[in-house]
């Protein structure tokens, strides 16, 4: 996956409102919430991951997901949609600052990624698949 951070407006693709990050938003039911990053999901530099999906078990490749890396300079959020009839963004937010992806289709086999934001106490990390919206938050 291409780690190119794009930085866009929320009005550019309108799946993630403004507000979808400072809102309590919860994952289907059988999401897989705020885990740590499964080795594939880590980078260079990375000094935390966690992350959120909707694959069966482990298998986090197979679903919707969304993870939060944490590293000495910043946040950065990445994400994918296996299912080619989806459009998704994704976004990173912490303290008063949000960063959005652009909207992607599905189903490409490349995901999006977004940041950098400054390290607060709370950082979230969201992937928006019309209507419904993934979340994952690191908070230390």
């Amino acid at each position: 996956m291409s780690r190119t951070h794009r930085r866009c407006s929320a009005t550019a693709a309108g799946i993630l409102t403004l507000g979808a990050l400072a809102f309590s938003t919860s994952p289907a039911a059988s999401a897989q919430q705020n885990n740590r990053c499964p080795d594939a999901q880590w980078y260079q530099g990375d000094l935390d991951c966690r992350m959120t999906h909707n694959g069966p078990g482990s298998r986090w490749y197979e679903g919707e997901w969304v993870a939060v890396h944490i590293t000495a300079d910043g946040a950065w959020a990445n994400g994918y949609d296996p299912h080619p009839e989806h459009r998704y963004q994704v976004a990173v937010g912490s303290g008063g600052s949000t960063l959005y992806s652009g909207a992607s289709t599905g189903g490409t086999g490349v995901g999006l990624s977004v940041g950098k934001v400054a390290v607060t106490s709370k950082v979230t990390g969201a992937i928006g698949i019309s209507p419904r919206v993934l979340t994952v938050t690191r908070t230390r």
